[in-house]
């Protein structure tokens, strides 16, 4: 059944419609249940990015590897602006986004958003805020807080895919070190700093409590 997992719980609770999500989201979800071969699935994981017409990355994640190929044309097909689609593999008892292996099956290997005059490209294991809006006004609170002058140095803690550091090395001009110990983010955030041509930020491939680097402010993304 399609649904998200109550609050402290493994419980599913069905659903056809879910008001925050633009209405697209939900026919894809309809659609897969209807299309995909369901033996083995565990979980559907979407991104879209921000305005009417952003892209839509899907990931179906199963507890086997499947051949998802002729469902990825037919949903493509089906659904335009669908640019990316990925297959997870999630094998553990516990369900874990950080654990799955995602393998590429048709389109790109992300999709791209714009975020506070930014473009920055998201693959399935990256960390990305949900709610866009809220996104771009806590970054510009960040903003505000940090005077170039007096901050030279900045660490950006947990930074998935740069998003924070990014924007505060375009638009204050400090020089920016991007912490993360997740592979595949490190990689998309070199890729997005390659992407928007800033060259004042460093990224390490760490836990943050291993990074030792003397800096004059540091900004943690909040979960």
């Amino acid at each position: 059944k399609l649904g998200y997992v109550r609050s402290a719980s493994n419980k599913v609770v069905p659903h056809e419609r879910c008001p925050l999500n633009e209405k697209i989201i939900d026919d894809i979800a309809n659609f897969t249940l209807n299309e995909i071969d369901t033996t083995y699935l565990r979980a559907l994981f979407i991104r879209k990015a921000s305005g009417e017409n952003g892209g839509i990355m899907v990931c179906p994640i199963f507890k086997k590897p499947t051949d998802v190929k002729h469902y990825a044309r037919r949903l493509r097909n089906e659904f335009p602006r669908v640019e990316s689609v990925m297959s997870g593999v999630c094998a553990g008892r516990d369900f874990i986004i950080e654990s799955c292996k995602f393998k590429h099956v048709l389109g790109e290997e992300g999709i791209i958003d714009e975020l506070c005059g930014l473009e920055f490209f998201i693959s399935p294991k990256s960390f990305y805020q949900v709610n866009h809006d809220c996104a771009e006004s806590l970054y510009e609170k960040v903003l505000s807080l940090l005077d170039a002058n007096e901050y030279k140095n900045v660490a950006d803690l947990f930074c998935g895919t740069g998003t924070i550091g990014l924007i505060v090395a375009k638009r204050t001009g400090a020089y920016v070190y991007g912490v993360e110990i997740e592979p595949e983010a490190v990689k998309d955030a070199k890729n997005n700093a390659t992407l928007n041509e800033i060259s004042n930020i460093e990224f390490f491939e760490k836990d943050a409590k291993d990074f030792d680097r003397p800096v004059d402010a540091c900004i943690i993304d909040p979960p």
